[in-house]
């Protein structure tokens, strides 16, 4: 799951609609909506005693589920920004992985304390990136793609990787997920 980046009082029709729709129209991403402190928004009572037999793909409750809720469908992505702003929250953000065949490098601009041999070293996500090639080996460097800064400050890097596996494992290189 990705943040996709937004700034400032959340308005579902003024201010986040227009990104919602190019995400959809011109990106053609499965965006869903994130409540307040970036959490998923609540099930509905019926999925939340849902059994395993429930399928969570296929379900037709409009906020339920988190990222299986994810949609091209912008009427129904305003109907979930309103849910989601009723909640406090209203952030889009994008399904990664194989149902969209996009992959995301999450570059935080806090950092995680390095063994340098010296005591540590603080490196940033943001640092990793300008030093790839140090950090995984000369020839396997980053291609050009779409860049979106994070509320944080950090940086997402979004690449098409299609129908290709690629296991999400959380913190990959220091301060990158």
């Amino acid at each position: 799951m990705t943040i996709v980046p937004h700034h400032g009082p959340i308005d579902p029709l003024q201010e986040v609609m227009p990104w919602a729709r190019h995400y959809v129209e011109v990106m053609n991403w499965p965006i869903f909506v994130l409540g307040h402190a970036k959490t998923t928004l609540r099930n509905c009572d019926a999925c939340y005693v849902a059994g395993p037999e429930h399928d969570r793909e296929q379900c037709a409750c409009l906020t339920c589920h988190g990222f299986y809720a994810a949609t091209r469908d912008l009427e129904r992505l305003e109907r979930m920004l309103r849910v989601g702003r009723s909640s406090g929250g209203g952030l889009l953000a994008l399904r990664t992985g194989r149902a969209s065949g996009i992959t995301v490098i999450d570059a935080e601009s806090s950092g995680d304390v390095v063994d340098d041999g010296a005591g540590g070293n603080l490196v940033t996500g943001l640092d990793v990136l300008d030093e790839w090639e140090q950090w995984v080996g000369e020839g396997r460097e980053l291609g050009r793609t779409l860049r979106a800064r994070t509320r944080s400050g950090g940086l997402h890097l979004f690449y098409l990787t299609g129908e290709e596996r690629i296991k999400s494992r959380g913190r990959v290189l220091p301060a990158v997920d």
